[in-house]
């Protein structure tokens, strides 16, 4: 569990009172947490970074040694032909999932592609594959990249909401796509 909280005292009282019901131990500054490696600069800005997490999803499926992309998605995607259906996609199932992980906690630069081949979990086809996997490429040569959170601490805590959406921007099933944004200060949560 984290604590989080601007006065030292509050978080003391709350573990004192969680000692009374429970057996727990105080592990101080969070630097590791679920895979997601935490680190604090001096100005008090948190980093997160799935580095290490990357690297394994890499070597999982084979692309350690593999050419990086620039793109977690070729623009052309929706321009390709269909393709054969792959014959087991349970290594698709498996990859979408961890890659999931990655862009909801600290990469949301791969969320748009993430969502869009998320959708051909049950037909996956072998353009599909080879997309997926040109997200992990995009992933090893992006390692080092992290999530900044940051506030300006003289200013409130506004939460801010953005929106967008396209109609029917999917021209083989006329889907639509949407996508948001909310921030707390400076910081995007979501």
């Amino acid at each position: 569990m984290i604590i989080v909280c601007k006065d030292g005292q509050q978080i003391s009282k709350l573990e004192k009172k969680l000692q009374q019901r429970f057996e727990i131990s105080s592990l101080g500054e969070v630097s590791q947490f679920l895979g997601i490696k935490v680190t604090k600069n001096k100005r008090g800005m948190y980093s997160l970074s799935q580095r290490s997490f990357i690297k394994e999803v890499a070597e999982r499926f084979g692309l350690d040694g593999a050419k990086t992309s620039k793109y977690p998605l070729n623009p052309g995607y929706f321009r390709q032909q269909e393709g054969d259906a792959l014959a087991d996609n349970v290594q698709y199932h498996s990859l979408v999932g961890a890659l999931l992980y990655i862009a909801m906690n600290s990469r949301p630069d791969i969320a748009a592609a993430i969502s869009i081949l998320s959708r051909r979990t049950n037909q996956s086809a072998q353009r599909d594959w080879v997309e997926l996997k040109r997200v992990v490429r995009y992933l090893v040569a992006t390692e080092d990249h992290q999530l900044s959170l940051s506030s300006d601490r003289t200013k409130d805590l506004v939460l801010i909401g953005y929106s967008d959406a396209d109609w029917a921007g999917d021209s083989t099933n006329r889907k639509s796509t949407s996508g948001f944004l909310f921030q707390i200060g400076e910081a995007s949560v979501s």
